[in-house]
């Protein structure tokens, strides 16, 4: 019997166009492999929005929100995101793709 590969998606996230990020938030959730885990780096975002999404969508078990107090830009968000995978495989996912 072969076994799934676990994924790791990491996005970093800097106040994105809420309906972008909604969206974006939605195409992951319907995935058919149930074998993930989402890693959202939150860039020091201050639109309250944002935040709220955040808050509700770390509800799920399968998403880790990670909070920099600081905005250090994609890499340094990136880079956290890679230090806290648990997956055999990562991808990376843009916060309004």
């Amino acid at each position: 019997m072969t076994s799934v590969p676990f994924f790791s998606i990491v996005t970093p996230v800097f106040n994105p166009p809420i309906n972008a990020f909604l969206e974006c938030i939605a195409s992951v959730s319907q995935q058919t492999c149930n074998d993930w885990e989402w890693i959202l780096v939150d860039d020091g975002s201050n639109d309250p929005e944002v935040i709220q999404v955040l808050d509700f969508i770390e509800m799920n078990p399968q998403v880790t929100v990670i909070r920099r107090e600081v905005n250090g830009g994609i890499v340094a968000a990136s880079n956290d995101g890679f230090n806290a995978v648990r997956g055999e495989f990562i991808a990376l996912l843009d916060h309004d793709d």
